[in-house]
């Protein structure tokens, strides 16, 4: 009878332990899923905590947004960086060649590497262009930038102190793809991401806003760029290729060595000062329909095969 009792016993033990890995997978396997879901539940959560309406999300950097374009236009948001960290791009209209090789073929709108392309030659560059006369997207040629490594930087702006941050992280960028200047985006599997930033002294974090700061007025950004080395950041010796105003998700969540647990305590700390950032939204100022505005151009752009 006690042989029984103890053989069921780990048994059960057996079927827990079993459940708990599938579990422990599925969690694993969906990681981005949830994660995204927790910033939308949280940011909601502490929206509706401070009577504040969620949906003017969308128009927390509305002074950027092209009304008559319907999007946030890379070549604007370029013109707002210094010279000394902008790179060379125009609107391709068929006319100029590019000069040098690889450049990058970018729709206008798009970000989080979305509907870019890399051209490494004069012949694919010009293959392109045949196949563009059947769209209406309006595509940028960048020149490739400079530096042996690939960072992004998020923040959110300080409610009380406009100059200083609330929230701002450090990414390191790396891709096992044997090239230089990959396309890294979240769907790139040969991208990964390593959250640098509880490497780096508040002292030097502040050296980097302010940097940062010196580019548009942004409640909420998220800056890809190309450096050696942090040090290389800090001295203002770094290009940059993208600003995300959409939707710039903290791209640090998406570093693997990072548990869970943490990533869920920085959520909620994130989506806090993203509710408080968002009440200094004018309610009363001309509502923009940002959301499907670029909805409307994602879904054409996803048709387009090219």
């Amino acid at each position: 009878m006690i042989g029984k009792i103890k053989s069921s016993k780990w048994h059960h033990l057996d079927v827990w332990n079993r459940l708990s890995s599938q579990f422990y997978q599925k969690i694993t396997e969906n990681q981005d899923l949830i994660l995204r879901l927790s910033l939308i539940f949280w940011y909601i959560f502490y929206c509706l905590k401070n009577r504040i309406n969620p949906w003017l999300f969308f128009q927390l950097n509305i002074d950027y947004y092209n009304e008559k374009k319907g999007l946030f236009s890379k070549l604007e948001l370029d013109a707002l960086i210094p010279d000394k960290w902008r790179l060379k791009q125009y609107r391709d209209e068929g006319e100029i060649k590019p000069e040098k090789f690889p450049v990058f073929h970018k729709p206008e709108w798009g970000q989080n590497a979305y509907g870019i392309r890399r051209f490494d030659n004069i012949s694919d560059f010009e293959n392109r262009h045949l196949n563009m006369r059947q769209t209406k997207t309006s595509y940028l040629v960048q020149e490739a930038a400079p530096g042996k490594k690939e960072f992004e930087v998020f923040y959110i702006r300080d409610t009380e102190n406009d100059d200083k941050f609330s929230v701002l992280t450090i990414t390191l960028v790396s891709n096992q793809q044997k090239i230089t200047n990959p396309i890294s985006s979240v769907r790139n599997s040969n991208t990964q991401y390593h959250n640098i930033t509880q490497q780096i002294p508040i002292q030097r974090q502040q050296g980097i806003w302010n940097h940062f700061n010196q580019i548009g007025h942004f409640k909420i950004a998220r800056v890809g760029l190309r450096a050696d080395s942090i040090n290389d950041i800090l001295t203002g010796n770094f290009k940059i290729f993208e600003i995300n105003l959409f939707t710039p998700m903290p791209i640090n969540l998406l570093d693997d060595k990072e548990t869970l647990n943490r990533k869920m305590l920085f959520i909620k700390k994130t989506m806090s000062a993203l509710a408080n950032i968002t009440k200094l939204v004018i309610v009363h100022q001309k509502y923009q329909p940002v959301f499907f505005n670029k909805l409307i151009k994602h879904y054409r752009l996803k048709l387009w095969k090219y």
